[in-house]
């Protein structure tokens, strides 16, 4: 999971796959199905941010056929940027919102942050300030825990915003 964790922050989408498809390999050999849930959510969330949707949405599927370890704000966000890559951009967006809600203000996930999601899904639906807004509070938040990736991230996000 830690390992996973830091090939997603490191930006190696396929070494964070190979990871967790690992992980996730060890733990049904052994029969133990207590973690399996977040080993195929992370395998969902590696093919999502390698644009490889359909994959993402068959290990996510398998995931949630596994049982809820996943902090439900990563699930949704995970799940909003799913159906923002397929053109749904209504449902991400609500997906996102409620996400947010539900979460409140959590602790910075590593990824799969509902904030996040929803400031690209604001800015794939023409709303750049609003993204903006979004975006900024994401960099805020990563800024005061000091996550490099997640700050250059989101930096290039918000240059990338027409002004």
């Amino acid at each position: 999971d830690v390992a996973v964790r830091v090939e997603m922050l490191a930006g190696d989408y396929e070494a964070a796959e190979q990871e967790a498809r690992t992980a996730y390999a060890v733990l049904e050999e052994r029969g133990d199905r207590t973690f399996q849930a977040s080993e195929a959510h992370l395998v969902a969330g590696s093919l999502e941010a390698q644009g490889r949707i359909e994959d993402a949405e068959a290990w996510l599927a398998v995931g949630e056929s596994l049982g809820e370890l996943v902090p439900e704000d990563e699930s949704s966000a995970l799940l909003a940027r799913i159906m923002a890559r397929r053109g749904r951009l209504e449902e991400a967006e609500e997906l996102a919102r409620c996400a947010l809600e539900a979460a409140g203000d959590p602790p910075v996930p590593l990824f799969g942050d509902a904030r996040m999601a929803l400031a690209e899904i604001l800015s794939r639906t023409d709303r750049p300030e609003e993204a903006r807004r979004e975006a900024e509070t994401c960099l805020r938040r990563y800024e005061a825990k000091g996550i490099a990736p997640l700050i250059d991230r989101t930096r290039a996000f918000l240059a990338a915003l027409p002004t």
